[in-house]
């Protein structure tokens, strides 16, 4: 064989095509191996004409394999663009079955394997004559074969050794950093994850991960790929993938890519059905790395991703059998990671507690019960104290969310000792993210009625920060007052007095003194009463503070007030003023400035309304 070989290549490229293209792809690869390999080089004299034929003959034999599909009326077009599914095409079925009026099976036979003559051997030339040191121009040369094999993968699923060939040497051109290797994955990868679906095979899954940077280079985004985004979610719950180490890296890696690939996994009832299956079957046990991976995980983002995972089998916990999986995957884990010296697998491993919580053994007594209760309590007061900040924001939130959800079971000793901590010592932190989240988490448990008796007497504990150095932390008070005013039961001037927001309004940033302004809209503007009180109102704001008037009228029309009372007032504020008799130096001047204020900002709000 290796004789003929070396003599079909003394006399052209095509002739040694030819000679190899009857060649079974098993029997020839080691005799072209050394032909391919020999010194001197075969082809030396005309290095640049085995790949410029090679190409042409993988051309026409795609070009004959596409006429004989178009050939057979049964064949289904969509066959040619997809990747592989689990089931063999009809159009690869159909190639071998009798048509009325049409060729033999026979016939068809002979047909197709002659086209698929050249795809062999580029499948099996390049492979060989890169299998020694790579050479990035021979490469070069031959990606236009290659890249021919890979666009038309799917024409050659139904020869199974040929397409294993095409995408083993795409792997191979990856993996060895050639030119154009990021041209050779948009048929190949979709290929290679049903290939590791199908078969089950370890060492196709440990080829993905292998792979999984080239994922990288897919938009997620883009419609086109959507056949390869739903392989990607069979995977995650898929038990060979969620069994096997490098499975379960590639699921926590792949989430890491795209939020949008998390939110389709587990963003719907078929796929969460999808999971609910595999418990049956034993592939949720494949979590456990995926918990230790949000736990220990060395990036915020990635630790994200894996909880979103791990949100679709929480939320499953309601179905038979996965609250006791969750305890049994959990509980060792991340009670002992809550303590430990790192303060981003605390902070982590807080975020899975408030996850989880309540965290639970289905099968306990009640006694067991409350003790592991009042364990993840006890550690979350801890962690109140923890001495990073950072921890202790996710703390403060993360408690006031549980109180908001459980407040009525929660015994009242505990909702005692975490609001205590939360109004009397994080209030006061010295790190300003962690007093933002005491106001957002106070925010939060107000969703909850039970909550409002014990807030009214705790909230004007929190009237300092009207004056907080930080921007964001008097704006959120501003909002949390906001909140309170839309609630009966609560009064917003006992909150933070009255004399404290107007000090504010005439001094603080704009969007302190806009978001005052719309707290004191309704009180010093109101649209529900005669336009003489609601004037009589104002003219009472600007007269108790002067600068907090003309500020509140320069807001005013931007926060809500109808435009046709304000012309209104403006008229009223002139006659003040044009009536010397009524007013003295000081308060005119007080007026005027009103007026300056109040017709700038009305005009910018009248042009800013105009279509």
């Amino acid at each position: 064989m290796e004789k003929r070989l070396r003599s079909s290549l003394k006399s052209s490229p095509e002739e040694f095509i030819s000679a190899v293209a009857g060649l079974s792809l098993k029997s020839s690869k080691a005799a072209l191996k050394s032909v391919l390999h020999s010194q001197p080089p075969p082809l030396a004299s005309s290095p640049s004409s085995f790949p410029a034929s090679l190409h042409r003959a993988v051309s026409q034999s795609v070009a004959a394999l596409r006429d004989l599909l178009r050939g057979s009326p049964d064949a289904d077009p969509g066959d040619l663009a997809s990747p592989p599914s689990k089931r063999p095409r009809r159009s690869s079925r159909r190639l071998s079955e009798p048509r009325g009026g049409g060729p033999s099976p026979a016939g068809l036979d002979r047909r197709r394997q002659k086209a698929l003559e050249a795809p062999g051997l580029g499948a099996r030339g390049p492979a060989v004559r890169l299998g020694g040191p790579r050479e990035s121009s021979a490469a070069g040369d031959l990606l236009p074969a290659v890249q021919a094999l890979h666009d038309n993968l799917v024409l050659f699923e139904s020869d199974s050794v040929l397409s294993a060939e095409i995408v083993g040497l795409c792997e191979e051109w990856w993996k060895g950093d050639l030119p154009g290797r990021e041209n050779l994955i948009s048929q190949f990868l979709p290929f290679l994850v049903s290939r590791s679906l199908t078969l089950k095979k370890k060492v196709d899954v440990g080829r993905v991960y292998a792979m999984r940077e080239a994922f990288g280079l897919f938009d997620f985004e883009d419609d086109s790929i959507e056949d390869m985004k739903m392989l990607l979610i069979r995977c995650v719950i898929s038990p060979l993938y969620l069994k096997t180490e490098e499975g379960k890296r590639f699921v926590a890696f792949m989430f890491g890519l795209s939020r949008q690939l998390v939110k389709e996994a587990f963003g719907d009832d078929q796929i969460a059905d999808s999971v609910r299956e595999e418990v049956d079957v034993g592939g949720i046990w494949g979590y456990t790395g995926l918990i230790e991976g949000a736990i220990h995980s060395g990036s915020a983002a990635l630790a994200t991703s894996i909880r979103r995972v791990l949100g679709g089998f929480i939320n499953q916990r309601t179905v038979d059998g996965v609250e006791k999986v969750l305890f049994r995957l959990t509980e060792p884990v991340l009670f002992r990671s809550l303590q430990v010296a790192n303060s981003d697998v605390r902070q982590n491993a807080l975020h899975l507690l408030l996850d989880v919580f309540p965290l639970e053994d289905p099968d306990a007594t009640k006694e067991v019960k409350d003790s592991l209760l009042d364990r993840q309590f006890y550690l979350l007061e801890r962690l109140l104290k923890d001495d990073c900040p950072d921890v202790r924001v996710v703390a403060v939130e993360g408690c006031c969310r549980i109180l908001n959800l459980f407040w009525e079971v929660i015994p009242s000793s505990t909702i005692t000792k975490i609001i205590t901590r939360i109004f009397d010592d994080m209030a006061y932190d010295n790190c300003s993210e962690v007093r933002l989240s005491t106001i957002n988490g106070v925010a939060y448990l107000l969703g909850n009625g039970q909550s409002h008796e014990v807030l009214k007497v705790l909230l004007p504990r929190l009237a300092h920060l009207i004056t907080d150095g930080t921007l964001s932390v008097r704006v959120a008070l501003i909002e949390l007052l906001l909140l309170t005013r839309d609630i009966r039961s609560f009064q917003f001037n006992k909150v933070v007095t009255l004399e404290a927001l107007l000090s504010m309004l005439a001094t603080d940033q704009a969007q302190v003194a806009q978001k005052i302004t719309r707290l004191l809209l309704p009180s010093y503007f109101p649209s529900k009463v005669t336009f003489e009180e609601a004037c009589n109102r104002c003219v009472t704001l600007i007269k108790r503070s002067p600068k907090a008037g003309a500020r509140f009228c320069e807001y005013a029309a931007s926060e809500g007030a109808p435009l046709k009372s304000l012309m209104q007032l403006f008229k009223v504020f002139i006659s003040f003023v044009l009536s010397t008799d009524k007013l003295n130096e000081d308060q005119i001047e007080v007026y005027l400035m009103v007026l300056h204020t109040f017709v700038s900002n009305l005009l910018v709000s009248h042009h800013t309304r105009m279509p």
